[in-house]
This record gives structure tokens, sequence and C-alpha cells, in this order.
């Protein structure tokens, strides 16, 4: 038989390798300790002798908790949790009671929380520490590109967009920091050309409020300049022709009255009279269109108007033809240069005090030159054009270059003061169809 008492079984129970305050009991259906590792406890009374007893008898197996404050004497009275496991035994009424301290049943698990709430710190730290990176590498760029571009959206394309990151955010920042640099140059581009723009519409306006300028002054020039051909008729008709006609009415009254009186003096006195008016009027009428430029063509007027202008002036001239002088331009042309020509002339006889003037018309299949130079005072010609007088200086010019633009000519001036004057005048040529044989 087995003697459960035996200090063998309390050595084999204390050789089990257990923690501080746990203890390894044998209790019998009464309730009594018949064995444990703990020698002073043996046959003395379970704390929880009915509880253990029903166990037994009933083969009952339980797990729980107590606390432990039936200690003996000497022993730590403090109160403490244990946890309480009962086996019964099969072949006895008895059990086997392990009591161990709740702090080391749990202390695995204790250990593994306390792990895992320190693992849980890490991790929220680590967390804190990506979202602080991931806020400093996505969301702070992101939001810069987006305050970029809310500043380029109102205008403002100064400040760059300052993301020196090398990921994806930082090429598209650096993308859209070229995409501002260009979109800065073309607006810049595009204020010079409307400045250019602008410049350019109010350099126009003033050409052409000066174009409307001078051909207001052509127009008065023109109006001023028929008033005045018509008071030249006017004058040479009644202190000339009027006169003279005056002076052969009276001539033939005379006859009328003394018939006997008639003689070849007289005739000859209302003959001269005749002529003198027949000569007014063809002066008249060469004045107004000379009919030496349709019966002898061009180079003809010119000399007659050489002739006429300067001669009496005491101004040399000297004419020069080059190329085929005997082919006939068409009529409107020949009509222009001698209008320019005879401008030219005349300005040379009334205010260029020169002594010699020297005329070169050249002519070829391609065009007409015609040169008009003379050793006068000269004058300013950009003054002259540009500063139009109430009395009509400078429209002489005007009215020249714009007679020569409507067949396509170009008429240049070159000239300074007390440097003399040349003018060139170049026309295209179109042949008249009827040629001088």
């Amino acid at each position: 038989m087995l003697d459960p008492t035996s200090y063998i079984i309390t050595k084999i129970l204390k050789s089990i390798p257990l923690g501080k305050n746990t203890c390894v009991e044998v209790v019998d259906s009464n309730g009594i300790i018949i064995s444990s590792n703990n020698p002073s406890r043996i046959l003395t009374s379970s704390d929880h002798d009915r509880f253990l007893s029903s166990l037994a008898i009933n083969k009952k197996t339980s797990i729980g908790f107590c606390h432990r404050c039936h200690l003996d004497e000497g022993r730590d009275r403090s109160r403490t949790n244990d946890i309480m496991a009962f086996a019964p035994l099969s072949s006895a009424s008895w059990g086997v009671l392990l009591r161990e301290p709740q702090e080391i049943v749990f202390a695995p698990a204790s250990t593994l929380k306390k792990r895992f709430l320190i693992l849980g710190v890490i991790s929220i730290l680590t967390a804190l520490t990506l979202a602080i990176g991931l806020s400093r590498s996505i969301v702070k760029p992101v939001q810069t590109l987006i305050n970029a571009t809310r500043r380029i959206g109102e205008g403002d394309l100064s400040l760059p967009v300052k993301i020196n990151s090398k990921d994806e955010i930082g090429v598209l920042a650096r993308s859209f920091d070229n995409m501002r640099l260009r979109l800065h140059d073309s607006l810049e581009k595009i204020k010079r050309h409307n400045m250019e723009l602008e410049h350019i519409v109010m350099e126009r306006t003033r050409q052409l409020r000066e174009s409307q300028r001078k051909i207001s002054a052509l127009l008065k020039q023109v109006i001023s300049s028929q008033e005045e051909e018509r008071r030249r008729i006017a004058r040479e008709l009644h202190d000339e022709t009027l006169q003279d006609i005056s002076a052969f009415l009276m001539k033939m009254d005379m006859c009328r009255l003394y018939p006997e009186k008639i003689d070849i003096k007289k005739i000859e006195e209302m003959r001269e009279i005749l002529v003198n008016i027949h000569q007014g009027i063809q002066g008249i009428i060469q004045n107004l269109r000379p009919s030496i430029l349709d019966d002898l063509g061009l180079e003809a007027s010119i000399r007659w108007i050489l002739e006429k202008n300067l001669k009496d002036k005491g101004i040399n001239y000297f004419f020069e033809i080059r190329g085929h002088g005997n082919m006939r331009l068409d009529p409107q042309i020949e009509t222009t240069l001698f209008r320019i020509i005879q401008e030219a002339v005349s300005n040379v006889a009334k205010h260029s005090h020169a002594e010699n003037v020297f005329v070169l018309l050249k002519r070829s299949e391609e065009g007409i030159n015609v040169e008009i130079e003379d050793d006068g005072v000269g004058f300013d010609v950009e003054a002259a054009l540009n500063n139009v007088s109430p009395d009509g200086r400078g429209l002489g010019i005007i009215g020249m270059k714009e007679r020569a633009s409507l067949f396509d000519g170009l008429l240049s001036i070159c000239s300074a003061p007390g440097m003399g004057t040349r003018i060139t005048l170049k026309f295209p040529l179109r042949k008249n169809k009827k040629e001088n044989g």
C-alpha cells in the first residue's frame, strides 16, 4: 500500500520545479492535505476543504480563483490572488490541488501584453514618424503646388515653385516651374507685342492724321491754285486782252465815223492790236495747257518751260537728252512729267537764287528718268515736308510726290542749306501706241 503521507511523495512533490509560492498538494475526500511540497501543510485542513471534498467525492475537476490569506504562521499573510486547479484521482477518492499565484500564471500573458503595448507604442511612434515624413514629402509639396497654381491663376508668375525633392512630386514641381517660366516668357512677349502694336497703331494714327492734314492742305492748295489761276486769267484778260479789244473797238469807231481818214497806217495799227490780242489769248491757252506738249512732245515742252521761267531771271540752263528721244509716252504720263518739271523749274526760279540749272532726260525701254540740279541756296527737305506753312510752302513738293505716285513713279529730293538742290524723278515706261515717226 502507498502511504500518502510518506516523505518520499513529499520529496517527489518538492522536486517538481515550481515557482515561488506555488504549491502542489494531494487532498483526500475530507479536504485534508495528505501530501504537499510544503511539509508544514501536511495533515492540515485545506482552506477550501468542503469545496475540495465535494470535488474529490464527485470526481470533478475545477479551475478557479482564490485568495491566499490562510497561510501558516510565519508565512507572508498578505492577501494575494491565486489560480487553483483541482484534478481528482481515478483510483482513489483523492485529488491533486495546484495553487499558483495569479501573477506567475499570467506572467507570460502579462509579458506578452507588455510587449504588445511596447510594440503598439513603437508602432504608433513609427506611424507618427511616417505620417510626419509623408506630410513633409507629399502633403506639404502638394500644398505648395496648390498655392503655386492659385498664384498662377491670379496672374502672379514671379515666384518660383520651390520643391527640391527628387521624387515624382519634385519632377512634377520642376515641370510645373518650367511651364511657369514659359508662360511668363509668353506673357512678356505678348505684352511686348501689345506695346509694339500700340506703338504701331499710334504711329499709323499719327501718319493718317498727317496724311489727312496734308490732303486737307493739298485740297486747300488746289482750291487756292484754281482761284489764283482764275484771278490770273481774269487779270490778263482785263489788263491785256480787254484793253486791246477796247482800243481796237475805238479804232473801228473812228474809222466808221471818219471813213475818209482810213489809210494804210490805220489798218496796220488795227492789225497790230489784233495780233496782240491773238498772242495774249494764245499765251493764256498755253499757260492752261501748252499745245507744244501735244504737238511736239515732252522734250520741246521742257525746253519751253526752261526758256519761259529761267531766261528772264538771268539763270543759265543746260538741257541734255539721252536714249530714245523720239518715242512718245502715254499722254497722262507726259502731262504728269510736264507738270512736275514745271513746278520744279518754277520753284528754282522763285526760291533758289541759282545761277545755273542742269536738266537731264534719260529714256530707255524700261523707264524714264529726269534729273534737275541747281547751284542755288538749297533748303531743309524734311522741314519743308513736315512743316507746311500757312502760305502753302512745302505743298509744291508734296504735290510733285503725289503726282509721281499716281503712275508708280518715284520722286526724291536731295538738298541742304547752301548746297543746292537735286531732284530725281523715275517713271516706269508705258509706250503710247502712236509714236512720232
